[in-house]
C-alpha cells in the first residue's frame, strides 16, 4: 500500500480578501479533506478504463502480450480475472503513471509528470484517467516503483487449482539398517510417469499430489556370479507442501516437502548364480511388501507452465518380505527421482 505525503497547507484562489470567516475555513477545510480521501482511493489501487467507458478498481498481478491479469481491488483473496488488451482504453497504475492501448493492443506509459495543466485554475482533460492524473500532480504520493513491490503484489500467477503430466527417471535401491549400521544395495533404474495437481493455499503455498506409475527395485552383489535383481511397480500417492520463491525471468524455486504411499502392482524378482537361473513375482513371490510408505523431499523450478523437480523418497515402513530376509536388519526403500512437467 503506498504512503502518502502529509499536506501541510491548503491554498485557495477564490478570493484575495484578507478578511476571511469563519464559514470560508470550514469550507475549505472540507474541501481539502474531500480532496485527500479521493485521491487515496485513486492511487490505493490500479485503475482500469475499457474502450466502453468501465472503470475497474484494481491490483494488476500480471501483464501478458495479449491480456492483464488482475483482482478487484476490495477482494485481493478472490479469484484472478483476465482482460484482453484489445478490450482496454488505458490503466492508471499505483505509482501514477498511465498506460494506454491502441487498437493494434500496442500500449504506451506516460510519465506521472506530464499531465497537461494550462493555467492554475484550467485544465484540459482528455479522459477520465487524466482527471486522476490532474488530482496526482496537487497531491504526489510517495513513489514505489513496480519492481520494489513483493513478490505477492507483481509476480504471482493465478490462485487456482491446476492439473498436469509428468515424466522421468528414478534411480532405486534398498538400504538395509541393524542397530549398528546400514548398507544399500545395487541401485536400479527405472521410470516414472503419471497426473499431477496443484492446489494453492495461497499465491506461494501450495498443496501438490497426483497419482503416478513409479518403477523401482535393488541389486543384491552386483557384478559378482551369484546376484538377486528384483524390479517393482508401484500406483504411488504423493502429498507435499511447498513455498514458491521468485528467481527472475518468469521462473519459481519451490522446496517441497510431503509423504508418498505406494501399493505395488507388478514386477520381477530374478536370481542368477553360476550354475541356476530363476525368477518369480517380486510381490506375489514376497520378495517385497506390495504396501510402502515414506518421506519426499526435493526442489522444482516452474515458469507457470513448465516444471522441472529432483527429489528424493526415503521409505519409512519395513519393505523386505517374508522370502527375502537379512539376518538381524530391516530393509526400507530409497529413491532419487528425476522428473519435467507441464501444467495446463
Amino acid at each position: 500500500m503506498l504512503k502518502f505525503l502529509e499536506t501541510k497547507q491548503l491554498y485557495t484562489n477564490h478570493s484575495t480578501n484578507a478578511m476571511e470567516t469563519g464559514y470560508r475555513f470550514k469550507k475549505g477545510l472540507l474541501l481539502a479533506l474531500c480532496v485527500i480521501a479521493t485521491t487515496c482511493s485513486c492511487f490505493a489501487q490500479d485503475i482500469i478504463i475499457t474502450k466502453d467507458a468501465m472503470r475497474l478498481n484494481v491490483i494488476v498481478v500480471r501483464t501478458n502480450p495479449d491480456n492483464i491479469r488482475y483482482k478487484y481491488f476490495d477482494n485481493q483473496n478472490g479469484p484472478t480475472f483476465t482482460i484482453l488488451k484489445s478490450q482496454i482504453a488505458s490503466i492508471l497504475y499505483q505509482d501514477g503513471q498511465v498506460e494506454t492501448f491502441t487498437s493494434e493492443s500496442t500500449s504506451t506509459v506516460t510519465s506521472p509528470v506530464t499531465s497537461t495543466v494550462t493555467s492554475p485554475v484550467t485544465s484540459t482533460v482528455t479522459s477520465p484517467v487524466q482527471t486522476q492524473r490532474s488530482i496526482a500532480d496537487n497531491y504526489k504520493p510517495v513513489a514505489v516503483s513496480r519492481s520494489e513491490k513483493t513478490t505477492n503484489e507483481a509476480y504471482t500467477d493465478d490462485v487456482r487449482t491446476r492439473w498436469g503430466i509428468k515424466a522421468g527417471i528414478n534411480i532405486a535401491t534398498v538400504n538395509l539398517d541393524n542397530s549398528s549400521n546400514s548398507y544399500s544395495m545395487g541401485s536400479v533404474v527405472g521410470v516414472v510417469a503419471g497426473i499431477t495437481l496443484d492446489q494453492p493455499f495461497t499465491p506461494t503455498w501450495f498443496f501438490h499430489s497426483g497419482l503416478e506409475l513409479s518403477m523401482k527395485g535393488f541389486e543384491m552383489n552386483p557384478g559378482s556370479s551369484s546376484t538377486l535383481k528384483a524390479t517393482a511397480v508401484y500406483l504411488q500417492l504423493p502429498a507435499a507442501i511447498g513455498y514458491k520463491f521468485n528467481i527472475g525471468k518468469g521462473w519459481k524455486l519451490e522446496p517441497r516437502l510431503g509423504l508418498f504411499f505406494a501399493s505395488g502392482i507388478g514386477g520381477n524378482t530374478t536370481a542368477t548364480t553360476s550354475t541356476q537361473y530363476g525368477s518369480t513375482k517380486t510381490f506375489d513371490g514376497k520378495i517385497l511388501n506390495s504396501f510402502d510408505y515414506g518421506a519426499l523431499f526435493g526442489g522444482f523450478f516452474d515458469n507457470d507452465s513448465f516444471v522441472i523437480g529432483l527429489h528424493g523418497e526415503s521409505g519409512l515402513s519395513e519393505t523386505n518380505g517374508d522370502n527375502f530376509r537379512v539376518t538381524g536388519a530391516k530393509a526400507h526403500s530409497s529413491n532419487v527421482s528425476i522428473t519435467i512437467g507441464y501444467l495446463f
